[in-house]
């Protein structure tokens, strides 16, 4: 169990305490927050700890781990990844097995972390289930460095300027254990206010309890945490989005069914005004999932009649997949498709993942072929779906994503994906691979950035208020959300002094990053087109397989809300 940062020295005295009381030999330290155990080092000697020290917190330390300076831990370890926490004057590790990683993944680390000045950030990733998602940390480490580049540091204490190290942690789909682990290790050890994402499947169902508990901000993307945590007051200035959320991707599916695959459907079937298309809807029975599908239901229309007209009439039907596990190895995979393939629908619309979303695409094949067409969250990733696909264009036409995105004629996208597959040329490549998972990733880290510099003005006579995970969102959605609009032609990098500048002055900005800008709403959601997407056919892969998927033309604009692009639409071709 995760306990909270003030629970967690309370347990720590009990424990060690305990542990000296019975003159075991395993207890570094006597954490004691009721009471000081020394005022001097001579204090720690007469209790007959001979090893150890008066550390600034009043507790005894071992001499081994007593440090004053990050240098002093890094030396006696022989490796950059350690700090001293002041605070205790200890030594404490920042990686773990499963938080490998630091970034930069360059030798700048070591002078960052030897020189004092230093804010530490978290990044939960799940690089070993998708290559792609490698992207992500990619984007984030180039975003340091156009911040280190540019500034040479955000704002620090005594005018000094403070570098920025990352501490990354990696895990697969469904190692919710691991996640607890990581973000124990992120809140308690690292002491981190942000901690960046993605969140896949469950996940955040567990992150944002223990984020809001110990306001720790976290920034990431997916339409499984978008709208979804609405209705919880506490996650605003705690919760961030950038990428796709409800708000955009119930209204592109919408569209997409009553414009594009109704008619596509009726005319492929011949069928008469009269007889009705049949939707299912398949939910994973997360909980984070319930304001996606709510909005779904409530603004369905399709057979000329709402979801719950159609719902009466049994042309809409909602279908459990059970609680999120690992389809590889779940019987739901095969229960769950066997009952949406009796029902026998025109469309299948998948609220999950897509490591869940692919095998029952499959499975309802198996038992309902050739009929359904499917909306469903990302997927083309997944050798799977391409083997299914293969050459066959009616299947092509029936597999239909909708996410939320940037056109890929956009120039800072182009820009940033050019730049990716420069400075990472084992990375992944392409508009989707790089792109659309680096894009936002990338814009993450300067929103967050241009919060930290709003927030070190924030307080009484433009003094820095505490830099907790509440304080710079709040920041976020003060700051960033009005005021000039800033779209250097060069890129977003070239806004960054300009933009810095304008925030240390206590005014305000509004941002264009590369993905979007950074006109949050008031739930610390962005919005973003939405994109319609399908699979290229095997042969298409084969020529550029680092985008298998193709943008369709397809856009829902938020501002207008309508899908554009009908006459287009290459995913028909």
């Amino acid at each position: 169990m995760l306990t909270s940062r003030k629970t967690r020295q309370v347990l720590g005295s009990a424990v060690c305490a305990l542990w000296f009381g019975a003159l075991l030999p395993g207890c570094t330290a006597i954490v004691d927050y009721e009471r000081e155990q020394c005022s001097k080092t001579q204090d720690c000697l007469d209790r007959g700890l001979s090893d150890t020290v008066c550390s600034a917190d009043k507790t005894c330390v071992r001499n081994l781990d007593f440090c004053m300076t990050n240098a002093e831990c890094i030396d006696r370890a022989g490796r950059a990844e350690f700090v001293c926490d002041k605070a205790v004057n200890r030594c404490v590790e920042l990686t773990t097995d499963e938080c490998p990683t630091l970034l930069p993944r360059s030798n700048k680390l070591d002078e960052y972390l030897r020189s004092e000045s230093v804010l530490l950030l978290g990044l939960e990733g799940i690089p070993n289930a998708q290559e792609p998602l490698l992207s992500h940390a990619n984007a984030l480490e180039l975003a340091q460095d156009d911040f280190e580049t540019i500034e040479g540091g955000i704002p620090g204490p005594n005018g000094q300027k403070r570098h920025v190290v990352m501490v990354s942690c990696e895990h697969e789909p469904f190692q919710t254990q691991a996640l607890r682990t990581s973000m124990d290790h992120l809140i308690n050890v690292v002491k981190t206010p942000v901690i960046f994402g993605p969140f896949p499947l469950n996940f955040m169902s567990i992150a944002l309890p223990i984020a809001i508990e110990n306001d720790v901000m976290l920034f990431t993307g997916g339409y499984e945490i978008g709208d979804n945590f609405q209705d919880n007051p506490a996650r605003v200035g705690i919760l961030f989005n950038n990428n796709y959320s409800a708000n955009v991707l119930v209204p592109t599916s919408n569209q997409l069914l009553t414009k594009v695959l109704e008619p596509t459907i009726r005319k492929d079937l011949e069928l008469e005004d009269d007889e009705p298309i049949r939707v299912a809807v398949v939910r994973s029975g997360d909980t984070a999932q319930e304001g996606f599908i709510s909005e779904l239901f409530g603004t369905m229309e399709y057979n000329g009649l709402s979801a719950a007209e159609n719902n009466i009439k049994g042309n809409y039907e909602e279908f459990d997949f059970g609680p999120l596990a690992d389809p590889r190895v779940s019987a739901n995979v095969i229960d769950t498709a066997l009952k949406v393939a009796e029902y026998e629908p025109h469309v299948v619309v998948l609220t999950f993942s897509a490591e869940q979303a692919i095998p029952l695409i499959l499975a309802i094949e198996d038992a309902y072929p050739d009929i359904a067409h499917y909306i469903n969250p990302p997927s083309a990733i997944f050798p799977a779906l391409q083997t299914w696909v293969g050459s066959d264009l009616s299947r092509k036409r029936r597999v239909w994503n909708v996410l939320g995105g940037q056109d890929y004629a956009d120039l800072d996208y182009q820009r940033l994906v050019n730049r990716l597959e420069s400075t990472y040329p084992d990375g992944p490549k392409g508009l989707l691979f790089a792109g659309y998972v680096g894009a936002p990733s990338y814009d993450q880290y300067y929103f967050t950035m241009y919060g930290i510099h709003a927030n070190w003005v924030a307080g009484p006579d433009g003094t820095p208020l505490p830099e907790t995970g509440s304080n710079i969102g709040n920041a976020m959605l003060t700051k960033l959300t009005s005021g000039m609009y800033f779209n250097d032609p060069r890129g977003p990098a070239n806004s960054i002094l300009p933009v810095t500048s304008r925030l240390l002055r206590g005014e305000s900005a509004i941002v264009k990053g590369a993905f979007t800008d950074s006109r949050f709403d008031g739930s610390g959601n962005l919005s973003t087109k939405g994109l319609v997407m399908c699979l290229r056919t095997a042969e298409d892969i084969a020529k550029n397989v680092e985008d298998p998927f193709m943008q369709s033309g397809l856009f829902y604009d938020p501002t207008t809300k309508e899908l554009t692009g009908l006459d287009n639409n290459k995913c028909l071709d």
